[in-house]
């Protein structure tokens, strides 16, 4: 749950019950969000963000239950009990939505013998929503939609390859 926040210059600092999140008004209709469970956010550069460019104008709402950021084309709603994030039109229209439970996992595990963390995060998929080109799969042309389909993905692999973590 949602112990505590603070708004920034850029977005809003908020403390959960397991860890710590960040959400970063990128424009008015891009914001990143950084989530961790150490005690402090590591600095890390974003590999998809890379300008940063001034905030535009944004404002925050909150009530019992949700703390809403609102910018001039994008409402994104944190529930304060389960964590989850739903991003909606300013008309209320949801464009995504996270699961109200295990939206957010890290878990401790090793990769070629280097500690680090598997992160995952659930959204709820409407029955009207397709899923294409997910990862890699072997007999994939990209136009399979994956929804509802049990799929083994391949990961394709650089032989010599240095491994990157990614927080």
């Amino acid at each position: 749950s949602v112990i505590s926040y603070n708004r920034t210059g850029d977005g809003l600092n908020i403390i959960l019950d397991k860890g710590k999140m960040y959400i970063r008004v990128v424009n008015d209709f891009v914001i990143e969000v950084k989530y961790s469970s150490l005690a402090a956010m590591p600095e890390k550069k974003s590999l998809v963000v890379t300008e940063r460019a001034a905030a535009p104008a944004f404002r925050v709402s909150e009530d019992k239950n949700n703390i809403t950021l609102i910018t001039a084309r994008l409402m994104v709603r944190i529930n304060r009990s389960s964590n989850a994030i739903v991003y909606t039109d300013l008309a209320g229209r949801v464009i995504l939505a996270e699961a109200d439970r295990e939206n957010k996992t890290m878990r401790d595990t090793s990769v070629a013998g280097i500690r680090t963390y598997r992160c995952s995060t659930l959204f709820d998929s409407p029955p009207t929503e397709a899923l294409f080109g997910l990862g890699c799969h072997p007999l994939d042309s990209g136009s399979i939609n994956y929804k509802g389909r049990d799929q083994q993905m391949a990961i394709k692999y650089l032989t010599g390859a240095i491994p990157v973590l990614l927080s």
